[in-house]
């Protein structure tokens, strides 16, 4: 197997490499921030300064194509990224006051 470089540790390039590594693949994955990953969510989220993520505290979405490769290539990633609090919202699902359901 060839050897694969990953360039960006982002949930793509993570995930990538997950399953690139579960191929078989030799992966390395290159991430411009140096600092040490905190020891949980929490402390990531109050203490950990990503000078060069600019979005890092903003929220994000995970599409639902990408939803469908975790159920399907990496469980255990989406069942921690819900234990870690996340939470699915069927964006299209809104009520009359705006408000979005959450959806699972």
């Amino acid at each position: 197997m060839a050897d694969v470089v990953v360039c960006g540790g982002s949930v793509l390039g993570l995930a990538s490499a997950m399953m690139l590594a579960r191929d078989g693949h030799d992966v390395t994955v290159l991430e411009a921030d140096a600092t040490e990953v905190p020891g949980s969510a929490r402390e990531a989220w109050e203490k950990w300064e990503r000078r060069g993520v600019a979005q890092f505290r903003q929220p994000h979405n995970l599409f639902p194509r990408y939803r469908q490769v975790l159920q399907q290539e990496l469980p255990e990633v989406l069942e921690g990224l819900v234990q870690a609090g996340g939470t699915w919202v069927a964006i299209c699902d809104c009520t009359a006051n705006g408000s979005a359901s959450t959806a699972w």
